[in-house]
């Protein structure tokens, strides 16, 4: 009996060591960390502000991609965002995966987090299973070469050869666009403290894809926190 236990840890531990989720990712990543994406001509920078074991702050600042005219990110930031059409900052409760507040700076107002619940936070907790290369090639009926891997941009200079864990994970059957549709996110081998994966494309009826087109660390905002939120009352009647 005792024998059967032990074969039976041993049969799982692998799948225990390749499975997490994209909140244990965050939980273990550097404060500082970037990433840039470009979609329907909006170039959007990701930036993890503030993480700790329970608490996270993201912040996200857009630009129309026809007026991005440089590649030094942290520039851009610290000097006010030029161009910029949107600021965003997202605070998320890890503990119970809930968004608690949603504020924009540029506006000096607080904003709905309808898409931020729609699609990065479910996406935090799902079980992501890791993709080994032979499956990875198999799939590409690439049997033979190394695996495909999306470019891989830090602080502007394209990466030569860059290596990946790659994950995949199934969207819960809900009444999304998302709905039963698996999920494939390329992270950086190399640096385990960045937790923004470089490409995520979900496969189904139509396509999905968000890939970077540049990265990095070392950033910082001029915006010290989030601010606190004045409580309301709800008048008696």
């Amino acid at each position: 009996m005792v024998f059967m236990k032990i074969v039976l840890i041993f049969l799982l531990l692998p799948y225990a060591l390749f499975a997490l989720t994209l909140k244990e990712k965050f939980q273990k990543g550097e404060a500082g960390t970037y990433i840039v994406t470009e979609q329907n001509r909006v170039t959007s920078l990701l930036h993890l502000h503030t993480v700790n074991k329970n608490r996270l702050l993201l912040e996200e600042v857009s630009i129309p991609s026809h007026l991005v005219c440089h590649t030094d990110w942290k520039r851009w930031m610290k000097e006010g965002a030029y161009g910029h059409t949107a600021w965003i900052l997202y605070e998320i409760d890890l503990e119970n995966n809930q968004i608690t507040k949603c504020y924009s700076p540029s506006r000096n107002a607080w904003i709905s987090t309808d898409a931020m619940e729609s699609f990065f936070l479910p996406l935090l907790s799902l079980e992501l299973r890791y993709l080994s290369e032979e499956k990875r090639m198999q799939s590409a009926h690439r049997l033979g070469y190394k695996p495909w891997g999306p470019p891989q941009i830090i602080h502007g200079e394209k990466m030569v050869s860059p290596e990946y864990d790659v994950y995949t994970t199934t969207w819960p059957r809900d009444n999304s666009n998302f709905s039963g549709k698996h999920i494939i996110l390329y992270f950086d081998k190399m640096q385990e403290s960045f937790p923004f994966p470089y490409w995520i494309h979900l496969k189904g009826v139509f396509k999905f894809n968000i890939h970077a087109i540049d990265s990095g660390t070392g950033i910082s905002s001029p915006i010290q926190d989030i601010p606190h939120r004045m409580p309301t009352f709800d008048e008696m009647k």
